[in-house]
C-alpha cells in the first residue's frame, strides 16, 4: 500500500538585515581609537580613514567599515582602493583575507563589495563574492 509523502511544512523565509558595527551606539572615543588603529569609517565624525594593518583578525570589522562608507555614499568606484586602503599591499591583503574568510559573507557586505565592483544590486545577488573579488583585479 502506497502512502502519499507529506513534507513537514516550514515557515517562509523572512529576510533579516545583517547588522554591522555601525548600527550600534558606541562612544565617539571608541570609534576614534578604532579608526586611528586600523582605519575605517567613523560615524561620529563622518571621517573615512584609510584602512591599514589588514589581517584576518579584523576582516569582519574592515568589511563593516567599508559597508558603512559605501552605504553613506563616501566611496567612488573608480578610486575605491586608493580611498579605502593605506597601500596597495593593504588592499591586496584585504582581498586575500576576504577570499579565505571562514564565515559567511553576509548580504550587506556582499552588496557593498559588489557596488565597488560596479555591479548593481539586482545582479549582485546572482554572483558569488569570489566573482566580485575577481573584478577587483582590474583595479
Amino acid at each position: 500500500m502506497n502512502m502519499p509523502f507529506t513534507a513537514k511544512r516550514i515557515p517562509a523565509y523572512e529576510p533579516v538585515i545583517s547588522p554591522i558595527a555601525h548600527d550600534y551606539d558606541r562612544p565617539a572615543q571608541e570609534w576614534e581609537r578604532t579608526c586611528a588603529a586600523i582605519g575605517g569609517f567613523n560615524p561620529c565624525s563622518g571621517r573615512l580613514t584609510k584602512i591599514c594593518c589588514v589581517n584576518d583578525a579584523f576582516i569582519g570589522e574592515h568589511l563593516d567599515h567599508i559597508t558603512a562608507a559605501v552605504e553613506k555614499g563616501l566611496v567612488r568606484r573608480s578610486t575605491f582602493a586608493e580611498q579605502l586602503f593605506a597601500s596597495q599591499a593593504d588592499f591586496d591583503d584585504f582581498v586575500r583575507f576576504v577570499r579565505s574568510y571562514p564565515g559567511r559573507i553576509h548580504d550587506r557586505w556582499h552588496q557593498a563589495l559588489a557596488a565597488l565592483a560596479g555591479i548593481d544590486a539586482a545582479h549582485a545577488r546572482l554572483i558569488s563574492t569570489e566573482d566580485v573579488l575577481r573584478t577587483f583585479a582590474e583595479v
